[in-house]
């Protein structure tokens, strides 16, 4: 859905050029018109899942409310994946554990709870990860690669034993997706997040690793972002035998989605009118098909 953005914006830019061709015009709005009424009814669907909703629960769990005694308790309960397991654990975790233990994939998110767990324990002793430590950790705990396997299931007809089997250290079209998601992740949200109590991220991770400025560490991290990119790029092509066009596209439109959402600062986390007005354009608001004389209109 990402490229749509870029689509409305270019019939935008299209439609004040003086030698534009009225037709195409048209027929372009109209194309986004068609193809937005669609999006709407995935978004009915989209609705009904409560994947997203719980990572974000689990994510705060880890990142702000839990203590590091409740957090151990949390994640073992994850591990044995078993309704006695929560016993133990406070009335707000057992809440959030017995919803999840009902509706989700289960190697998904144990994977996803130790990596973030590594990183609870990290905050409470102290400790400063080197910047590889961080992102072999990072591209995990920013919940990614949980979502693209359930997306795999949900676009994937018929899944082949070496498609199942590669989950199990997750492929790197998953892992470069997920890589891009948390450097632009980090870019958008650091600051607050350590105005909250977060752990360090890779900025600061490679401000105390180089001694270098934060503006340094900033830039870093976009080149990162971009080596990253490159290898995206190569493993869709290498990995369209394994997993479907529509999954692969999957991966890179989540994350372009990372570039959109924290290009200034933490849109997902705090009100944002630009991305809420980007989401509105894409979800929500039509073109406007205006009659122009001379020209039939293509759809009547």
């Amino acid at each position: 859905m990402m490229p749509r953005l870029e689509t409305r914006w270019y019939i935008s830019i299209y439609e004040r050029m003086p030698n534009a061709n009225p037709l195409l015009l048209e027929l372009a709005k109209l194309d986004f018109n068609i193809v937005q009424a669609t999006h709407q009814e995935d978004l009915k669907i989209l609705s009904r899942s409560k994947v997203i909703v719980f990572i974000a629960i689990v994510d705060d769990i880890y990142d702000v409310y839990g203590t590091l005694d409740e957090l151990e308790l949390f994640t073992h309960a994850i591990q044995r994946w078993d309704t006695k397991a929560m016993e133990n654990l406070p009335d707000y975790m057992k809440v959030c554990y017995l919803a999840l233990i009902n509706t989700t994939n289960e190697v998904a998110y144990e994977i996803y709870a130790n990596h973030t767990y590594q990183e609870a324990r990290w905050y409470y002793n102290g400790y400063k990860p080197s910047l590889e430590e961080y992102i072999d950790n990072g591209w995990i705990s920013i919940a990614v690669p949980m979502v693209l396997v359930h997306a795999l299931f949900l676009v994937t007809n018929q899944i082949t034993k070496e498609a199942l089997d590669s989950l199990t250290n997750y492929p790197d079209i998953i892992r470069w997706s997920a890589t891009i998601f948390r450097f632009n992740d980090d870019l958008g949200t650091s600051l607050d997040e350590l105005k909250r109590g977060d752990i360090p991220k890779s900025i600061q991770c490679y401000m105390n690793e180089k001694g270098v400025s934060e503006e340094e560490a900033r830039e870093h991290i976009r080149f990162l972002i971009k080596e990253t990119w490159e290898l995206m790029n190569s493993s869709a092509h290498k990995e369209n035998s394994l997993f479907s066009e529509t999954f692969v596209e999957i991966a890179k439109n989540i994350a372009r989605t990372a570039h959109c959402m924290y290009l200034k600062g933490d849109s997902h986390g705090i009100q944002n009118t630009d991305i809420k007005s980007s989401i509105s354009n894409i979800l929500f608001h039509p073109i406007t098909m205006e009659y122009i004389p001379n020209v039939p209109l293509l759809l009547k």
